[in-house]
């Protein structure tokens, strides 16, 4: 039997059934288009083909886009990292030589660098004029540099007064 008599009988029983691919409804296989890819493709599954292939171009498009779109955010993410990475790197630099400048407040050699959680403490007068007129607690942020949860609770126990002496 030839395909287009096998074609031409499945057109003419009303007894095959058929699922439908995209809903999933079942209907009868005479409604169907049904044709082979060696002879004339009618109108109806050109249009059907016509409208998949402009589908996947849409879809390849929008792929593009978004592929350019995450490229983008990948670049922006990574300089923005490097640049997070340079600012600390430089914060941690000057955080180790504050002292040595003109206009930091305290008396050089009266400090002692701690560095974690808090840069250094401060025993302002100890140096030059032999007493101890107050204690400061210090931190250096350089840029957007803000205090993490425990130099915050450093800060807020020292706000608060509750700073403590003891010998052990």
């Amino acid at each position: 039997m030839d395909r287009r008599q096998i074609i031409k009988e499945l057109k003419a029983t009303q007894k095959l059934r058929a699922e439908c691919p995209s809903c999933g409804e079942e209907f009868a296989l005479s409604r169907a288009v049904i044709f082979d890819a060696l002879g004339e493709i009618p109108e109806d599954a050109r249009a059907v083909i016509a409208s998949k292939r402009e589908e996947l171009q849409r879809q390849a498009r929008d792929l593009k886009d978004q592929d350019a779109e995450l490229r983008e955010r990948k670049h922006s993410a990574t300089a923005a990292a490097e640049r997070k990475a340079m600012e600390v790197s430089l914060g941690l630099v000057i955080e180790k030589i504050v002292t040595g400048w003109k206009a930091f407040p305290h008396e050089p050699y009266d400090c002692r660098a701690l560095f974690e959680p808090i840069d250094y403490l401060a025993f302002d007068g100890m140096t030059r004029e032999g007493r101890v007129k107050a204690i400061a607690f210090i931190d250096v942020k350089t840029g957007d540099g803000r205090l993490n949860k425990h130099q915050r609770m450093i800060r807020d126990a020292v706000q608060d007064g509750r700073v403590d002496y003891r010998e052990l």
